[in-house]
């Protein structure tokens, strides 16, 4: 392996990461001299106040979270904004994070939050508490909080620019973090320096679209600015799979590690709040050990993404996106891919409909770009708690034989029930392959709770089906396949997503019915273990794995292939780096006769730059 690359990687990871923490090169000297309204000639006037000062408004909440102002100091702007007021409403996102509502604006409580006066157990408690929360203000629609306090009484606050001053019938209304903010006739206005020498904000862009992207943490890139509706990130990342025989058997030298580097640059253009543009290349070298066949090397580079995206087309609610584009869902189950598509979406009524034509899967096998892939998915929007849904995918290949093949399923995730975090899928499989009818089916049924008297502790259980053929020859195939598209990678209740069908055996759920059962630990918000057993067993029994990452076959006699259990840590204690290692066993089954068990390890460091 090359000793330059891992010294690169080493050196960027210990000088990019640097703790997470921001370093201050200097500060700005701020006069304590108060300037009132009224005062003098000298004092602040409402019609001093300008769009793009940075205020401190304090107040009351009224009807439709309007602040009633009776006291703005103006200062020098800020990194950071700040709201006092009363969460309203707790959603949780997904096994941790949780999102609260304070006077109407969503804020999102991630592993980067530091809670003080309250545990992580405890935000979903929240509801009719006052809070501070300080943090960065995304758009009306989110607030990426980076400090939470519990407060007692007192007077609702906020922090950030004047984005917009209009008149109201009340008297004057400012727009801040867009909240309105009434003056009231008695409001004391301040300023810390007079106003001429007072630096003006820039205007916040609105990056939810970018936020709301990304559903899959491990693909998001948040990026720093590097012109005025330009963004640009820079990912590392290093992964060393140790595969340990994996042919099931110890008497031949056929073990393999695996090192692969990677760099993911991204350009992000948001002129409007709109619409934005986004490009992101890939270069990954991968060095491999075989005991059998020695070292090799691949080094290549690949387009992820170049796509463009609309929000609002000419009617409220309806999205549209084009070019190479990230496919991907919570579990992964149904697609995890780069596609070129076109991409819409319809939000009505509480109900959000995808619609999408797609082509070529960047990078992909030459059957791969083939496939042509077109697909309808309905879910509701009524609860941020839980969502169900529809789907139709349809996918036409011609490249070895003739391929139409249709899901057609529904599905049900989040939280149902207090305590727990449930899924299910059900899926059918119609269609034609090379002259056969297609008639499989599917089920995945899971549940992730959240003992009360267990804290910070999850028990996990799952069972999930695939069907299987008989192999009679009579025209129809009954056995289930996946999209092919899927990655079956999702977190259960922990910081980091793992592959939940086993991260040894890695199986397609066809012909294969899979036990779950796990338990996991967070240690606060930011580092979690999961311990997961899995076993497995064929519908029918069949001399051969439809799609697993073991080299060996069964023996067709047996439907009891064996068992695997992983251990699984991960850490997001550090801002801008996550860590993970995965262990993995296998043993075995009645279908491997005489078969020696198999092993894993894998490691894996991302870097933020």
């Amino acid at each position: 392996m090359p000793e330059w690359r891992l010294l690169w990687f080493a050196t960027l990871l210990i000088v990019g990461s640097g703790g997470g923490k921001g370093v201050a090169l200097a500060s700005i000297p701020v006069g304590t001299a108060t300037f009132v309204a009224g005062a003098d000639e000298e004092g602040v006037q409402p019609e001093d106040l300008t769009v793009g000062h940075w205020v401190t408004v304090k107040g009351t909440t009224g009807a439709n979270g309007v602040l009633l102002a009776n006291s703005v100091e103006v200062s020098y702007p800020k990194d950071e904004q700040e709201i006092i007021g009363t969460v309203t409403e707790t959603r949780k996102v997904d096994d941790a994070d949780v999102i609260l509502v304070v006077d109407g604006q969503p804020a999102f409580v991630g592993p980067k939050a530091r809670l003080r006066g309250v545990d992580v157990s405890r935000l979903r408690k929240l509801k009719g508490s006052r809070v501070s929360i300080e943090g960065y203000w995304r758009s009306p629609a989110k607030f990426s909080v980076r400090e939470l306090e519990v407060r007692s009484k007192g007077r609702d606050r906020l922090e950030g620019r004047i984005d917009a001053i209009t008149r109201g019938p009340e008297g004057l209304e400012l727009r801040v973090m867009g909240r309105t903010v009434v003056l009231l006739p008695e409001a004391e206005l301040e300023a810390s320096d007079p106003l001429d020498s007072v630096t003006l904000a820039d205007p916040t862009e609105y990056d939810d679209l970018i936020i709301e992207r990304r559903i899959d943490d491990d693909d998001d890139i948040p990026g720093r600015r590097i012109a005025p509706d330009l963004w640009g990130g820079v990912r590392l990342e290093w992964q060393r799979s140790d595969q340990r025989n994996f042919d099931l058997d110890d008497s031949v030298d056929a073990d393999r590690v695996d090192d692969e580097y990677s760099v993911r640059g991204e350009l992000r253009w948001v002129p409007s709040p709109r619409f934005f543009g986004l490009v992101e290349y890939r270069h990954g070298w991968r060095d491999r050990f075989e005991e059998d066949d020695g070292s090799s090397a691949v080094d290549r580079g690949r387009l992820n993404e170049a796509h463009v995206y609309w929000r609002d087309v000419l009617i409220k609610g309806l999205d549209l996106q084009i070019g190479r584009q990230d496919f991907d869902e919570e579990r992964e189950w149904l697609y995890d891919e780069n596609l070129d598509a076109v991409r819409a979406f319809v939000r009505r009524y509480s109900m959000r409909l995808e619609l999408f034509a797609a082509g070529i899967i960047a990078g992909g096998s030459p059957r791969d770009e083939d496939v042509n892939t077109y697909g309808a998915i309905l879910s509701t929007e009524t609860s941020a708690d839980w969502s169900v849904g529809a789907y139709a995918i349809r996918r036409d290949s011609d490249l070895g034989g003739a391929r139409r093949a249709t899901h057609l399923g529904l599905r049900g995730l989040g939280e149902f029930v207090d305590d727990h975090e449930s899924w299910a899928e059900l899926s059918f499989l119609t269609g034609q392959d090379s002259g056969n009818e297609l008639t499989g089916w599917a089920y995945d049924f899971g549940d992730v709770w959240y003992p009360p008297w267990a804290e910070d502790w999850y028990i996990v259980a799952g069972l999930a089906y695939g069907s299987g053929d008989r192999g009679t020859f009579d025209g129809k195939d009954a056995t289930f396949r996946q999209t092919g598209l899927h990655d079956n990678n999702a977190k259960f209740g922990g910081v980091t997503s793992f592959r939940y069908y086993g991260e040894l055996f890695q199986p397609e759920l066809a012909n294969m019915r899979i036990s779950t059962l796990a338990v996991g630990r967070r240690f606060g918000k930011r580092e979690s273990i999961d311990l997961v057993f899995h076993r497995y067993d064929q519908d029918f029994a069949r001399p051969f794995l439809v799609d697993a990452d073991l080299r060996e076959d069964p023996n067709g006699l047996s439907t009891n292939l064996g068992w695997e259990v992983d251990l699984v840590l991960g850490s997001r204690s550090l801002e801008r780096a996550n860590f993970e290692l995965v262990f993995g066993r296998f043993e075995p089954g009645d279908a491997f006769p005489d078969a020696d068990h198999a092993w894993i390890m894998k490691a894996q460091v991302r870097l933020q730059l």
